[in-house]
């Protein structure tokens, strides 16, 4: 599951010009759960983010990835990602 998840945010990041942090979260949510996040999940995982950066050493995209991918980790494991057969 890491392993897909670090390839949504590299992809994320690689399609987009804008790394402003709601517009990631946003992109992170439709490519997950297809939904965009509610305003409660969008302040959640832009605290998540936010405090996930202050411990990533490495260049602003490595780390930048690195949060994102370990959000992205977070909603594949939670209750709103759904797979279906």
């Amino acid at each position: 599951v890491m392993h897909a998840a670090k390839g949504i945010a590299r992809s994320i990041l690689d399609e987009s010009n804008d790394h402003h942090r709601q517009q990631l979260i946003h992109r992170l949510y439709w490519r997950i759960v297809q939904l965009p996040p509610t305003e409660e999940e969008s302040r959640l995982a832009g605290l998540f983010l936010e405090k996930s950066l202050e411990k990533m050493p490495g260049s602003d995209r490595e780390s930048l990835e690195s949060a994102l991918a370990l959000a992205a980790h977070a909603l594949l494991a939670s209750s709103r990602f759904q797979y279906l057969d």
